[in-house]
């Protein structure tokens, strides 16, 4: 009988564990890969992936819009949370911003490859140094804490994540 408890056991919690996995994100997560010149959107088990107009690759979300900054000469885009242009646009900034955040006040993002953060409007203009990343020199993302208005970021360089104050 304990054996048949055991394996009865066992077996709701795989059938638990596999239904875990297959449920996903249940807020919904957006990805940005500027090279595809696509957008995706993963909530729970849906994947939908949308084409940018232009090169973007630095993406915040706000209550009600994607923003997407140009890079490399191409102007930046505000999308519908399901994927559509809104034909709001915005001018590239300099230099080549790697990955964005917001805190719904402003937009932030990480410029590569001199590990600068900058703050801008929530439209993306106006940039100005925050500070500089310490890490190493492959700091590829970054992304906004509001329990403790801090900055976490990754490095591509040494594999590690760090945590920084909005100086630093």
């Amino acid at each position: 009988m304990r054996a048949h408890l055991a394996f009865a056991a066992g077996l709701l919690l795989t059938a638990s564990i596999a239904q875990a996995n297959q449920i996903g994100p249940i807020s919904a997560y957006y990805v940005a890969d500027g090279d595809a010149s696509k957008f995706c959107k993963i909530q729970g088990t849906s994947f939908s992936c949308f084409n940018e107009v232009g090169d973007q690759d630095v993406i915040a979300v706000l209550s009600n819009s994607v923003e997407m900054m140009g890079r490399v000469g191409s102007n930046g885009a505000q999308y519908t949370l399901s994927g559509s242009p809104t034909g709001i646009t915005y001018p590239a900034v300099g230099g080549y911003p790697d990955d964005g955040t917001t805190d719904n006040t402003n937009s932030y993002y990480l410029d590569w490859p001199n590990n600068n953060v900058y703050e801008t409007g929530l439209n993306w203009s106006n940039p100005t140094f925050l500070f500089h990343v310490g890490s190493g020199n492959g700091a590829i993302g970054i992304a906004y804490d509001p329990t403790n208005g801090s900055f976490w970021t990754s490095d591509l360089s040494d594999g590690h994540i760090y945590d920084y104050s909005r100086t630093g």
